[in-house]
């Protein structure tokens, strides 16, 4: 026995909106059929219902699919965001190393700085010839240090 089409769409609708009973009584209406006799009617309604269920079945299949791929796309962006964040914090933790060695070299040329500012203000006798010597190595020290910030921090 092959189903009109129409009247498959039409009890598809009411099986959405109605239930089985309401689909396999649309159906019958929509395709002109009248029963012959009681085995007739439930042959038809067994039919009708199983189209009905497998045309539920493929519809809740094609969901799952368009989940599925919907989880795939979304886990796919996910993971791609998630290796920028990954790269990001890695050349973060490598500019703060790179920072934090500069702030070191300041602050060790600062502190010999500071200990030939001592050694000059308590005037603790030292030949002036060690004085011009050092101190001007300290000095281009730092100098050289700050210049090399100062050319990382504008560095793109």
């Amino acid at each position: 026995m092959t189903l009109d089409p129409k009247a498959l769409e039409v009890a598809k609708k009411a099986n959405r909106n109605f239930g089985y009973k309401r689909a396999i009584q649309a159906y019958l209406d929509a395709a002109d059929l009248v029963p012959r006799n009681q085995h007739h009617t439930d042959e038809m309604n067994d039919i009708v219902s199983a189209h009905i269920e497998i045309d539920c079945l493929k519809t809740e299949r094609d969901e799952a699919r368009r989940k599925a791929r919907a989880l795939d796309a979304g886990l796919d962006v996910a993971s791609k965001k998630l290796e920028q964040e990954k790269a990001a914090k890695e050349k973060s933790r490598r500019e703060n190393d790179a920072l934090s060695k500069r702030i070191a070299a300041l602050r060790e040329a600062l502190r010999e700085l500071e200990s030939w500012g001592r050694v000059f203000v308590e005037k603790t006798p030292i030949s002036a010839e060690t004085l011009w010597r050092a101190f001007p190595k300290a000095l281009d020290k730092a100098s050289a240090v700050l210049a090399d910030t100062v050319a990382a921090e504008d560095a793109p």
